[in-house]
């Protein structure tokens, strides 16, 4: 540097506060006293931090509130699929019932019952007395599509084996009922 010139100013750098422009004071400080902060930041900053703390229990509160509208609408979905589901079995069930308790009615004789021969009546052959079939376990409420499905095939096994559609409605009922939980039969019973 050359002696008697000054150096060039920076303009990124701040200039320092001359002695006709004293720095501005806080209104709470003492004279002298520049560390702290002018009291209207600090209220500024307070506000802030308060609003963004509001802001951010509201949109907590909000997506908690969404969550659960989701999971209650996934649940409704569930069970009004798993009820239609199930009114769809009974609806099934009370047709094969109807059906099998009814024999078809032929109102004419075909042409090839005519050219068969009659059958001879023999005897039939022995047989042996039939094993009793095993009542599937009860249905309980609250089951998985999956475990209904198991439940509703062992049903079908079932009245296959104990020729249920031989017997009259009411007693068809009867052997529905002892294999359902009275949980399941109010849940029928409301339902239906």
């Amino acid at each position: 540097m050359v002696k008697g010139r000054k150096p060039m100013e920076d303009a990124s750098r701040p200039t320092p506060p001359t002695a006709t422009s004293p720095p501005p004071q806080p209104s709470h400080a003492t004279p002298g006293d520049v560390s702290l902060p002018p009291a209207t930041d600090l209220a500024a900053l307070l506000q802030w931090i308060t609003v963004r703390d509001e802001r951010r229990r509201e949109d907590e509160a909000a997506r908690e509130e969404h969550r659960c509208e989701e999971e209650t609408a996934r649940e409704d979905r569930h069970w009004a699929d798993e009820a239609r589901r199930f009114d769809t079995f009974l609806t099934r069930l009370a047709l094969l019932q109807q059906s099998a308790a009814t024999p078809p009615q032929t109102t004419e004789s075909s042409d090839d019952e005519a050219l068969t021969p009659p059958r001879r009546h023999t005897a039939p052959p022995p047989t042996k007395p039939p094993t009793p079939a095993q009542a599937p376990p009860p249905l309980v409420t609250g089951v998985t599509y999956q475990t209904f499905r198991e439940w509703r095939q062992q049903w079908t096994d079932y009245a296959m084996m104990v020729d249920l559609t031989r017997l009259p409605q009411p007693k068809q009922l009867i052997q529905l009922r002892a294999c359902l939980s009275l949980k399941m039969q109010q849940a029928l019973e409301y339902t239906l």
